[in-house]
């Protein structure tokens, strides 16, 4: 297998690509009258996706003597926040020196409270037991290391110099191009289809109209997810705000989905983070974190000061059959990002002659809103899909038909963390399972 990234295996790679880009014509299929034929090229394995997890799984497929290719549309599939959240974690494999503690819970069973038991068990321990190798593997391939804080009863790893999201995944990406991994950029439509003896045929339009067929054993599913794809928004969380800003996501996984038949979990659960809602813009904008602020709802006021982000989710997330406002008294307001996002009201009359509602009376003195305020609604708006395809523990797409030939990794997965992600979850999420898929898919592939 290995042949293929001989010096002749690359020139020949090499010379298809070039006939392939010649084989362009006005349309990504067109009628059979039109002379032009697809590129034709044959793969072990075939990873879709540019996210974290896709160079991952590329990169392990390759290394465990696989043939890659690698599809992606261009566009930004990742969470932004993947890599400042960290690694969460249950052991400090560092020797950084921290007090150790035997916390009440493993951190599998944190993990799996935490997202309201609703994820699979199965895969939280393997998520929860290889935190580290995570951390260990990808400070090896970026050549960085790792500090290690105590955050309650566990770790987090965060790297020793800043990354940003765009460097780690160029850093990834030029690891697999050397060990043979060729990568076709700016993808418009993917269509794939069985055409038997446990073989696969991929049908890709490229952006510059030009077309090919991969032949290939398996198949990785890893782009991110379906957010900022407006039809598969309204089809299956018509009701949740999308706040993740990738606004061109053409969630070519899913709709590989529907032609394998493809079993999808918890498709209708999210991680979100507190936005307000902007009328000067008409969208929703990330909720600055304010010292001294309130949730008004027309029952109840709810003081939100010292509280921090995680505080301010569960807040929202108890109250999200309510209508709520994110309020500030002038006075005590302190400035910083995001003033110009609120509404400015003289008092609670104009409050309500506004809403619709008085401001509730307060429990506690120190919540007594009297004075100017600024006034911004503000609910939970989703930055990433908690689900996805159902895998099992080798990392195998289940559908229909069983198992087999299919895989998937990172967003695209559904069903793990069940309805809440612990920060500091979906990077190591990402890199385990893009291992596991790799290293399985390749197994298969070359078997």
């Amino acid at each position: 297998m290995r042949a293929w990234l001989s010096n002749g295996g690359k020139i020949t790679a090499l010379i298809l690509i070039c006939i392939f880009l010649m084989a362009g014509n006005c349309g990504c299929y067109p009628p059979e009258e039109l002379s032009s034929a697809p590129a034709l090229l044959s793969a072990d394995v075939v990873v879709i996706g540019g996210t974290v997890a896709a160079h991952v799984a590329a990169l392990e497929a390759s290394r465990n003597g696989a043939q890659v290719l690698v599809f992606w549309s261009g566009d930004e599939e990742d969470y932004p926040d993947l890599v400042g959240e960290g690694i969460i974690a249950e052991s400090n494999v560092y020797g950084h020196d921290l007090p150790e503690e035997e916390p009440p819970l493993s951190l599998a069973e944190y993990l799996y409270n935490s997202g309201g038991q609703k994820g699979d068990m199965t895969l939280i321990k393997m998520l929860a037991a290889r935190a580290p190798e995570a951390a260990k593997w990808l400070g090896k391939e970026l050549k960085t290391g790792f500090k290690v804080v105590k955050e309650d009863l566990y770790y987090r790893y965060t790297f020793e110099k800043p990354l940003l999201l765009a460097e780690i995944k160029e850093s990834l990406r030029r690891t697999a191009e050397k060990n043979g991994v060729i990568y076709f950029d700016a993808v418009n439509r993917l269509d794939l289809e069985t055409t038997g003896q446990n073989r696969m045929e991929l049908k890709a339009c490229i952006a510059n109209h030009s077309r090919m067929k991969v032949n290939t054993r398996t198949v990785i599913i890893a782009d991110g997810g379906f957010l900022g794809n407006t039809s598969l928004m309204k089809e299956f969380a018509p009701e949740t705000i999308d706040g993740s800003a990738r606004t061109e996501n053409k969630a070519m996984g899913l709709n590989i989905a529907r032609e394998i038949e493809a079993e999808l979990t918890e498709m209708n659960s999210f991680a979100y983070y507190p936005a307000i809602y902007v009328e000067k813009d008409k969208s929703w904008h990330r909720a600055p974190l304010l010292e001294d602020c309130f949730l008004v709802n027309k029952e109840e006021i709810i003081s939100l000061k010292d509280k921090n982000l995680n505080a301010w989710r569960d807040v929202l997330f108890s109250r999200k059959d309510q209508t709520n406002l994110l309020v500030v008294e002038e006075a005590s307001w302190k400035g910083g990002a995001g003033g110009e996002y609120f509404t400015r009201l003289n008092g609670p009359e104009e409050f309500e002659e506004m809403y619709g509602f008085k401001i509730p009376a307060p429990e506690q003195e120190d919540t007594n809103l009297t004075g100017i305020l600024r006034v911004a609604p503000i609910s939970l708006a989703a930055h990433y899909c908690l689900g996805g395809f159902r895998i099992t523990p080798s990392g195998a797409v289940v559908t229909r038909a069983g198992t087999g030939g299919i895989y998937a990794a990172g967003e695209a997965v559904g069903g793990i963390l069940g309805k809440k992600p612990v920060p500091g979850t979906l990077l190591p999420e990402s890199i385990i399972f893009g291992i596991l898929a790799g290293r399985s898919a390749a197994a298969e592939a070359t078997s």
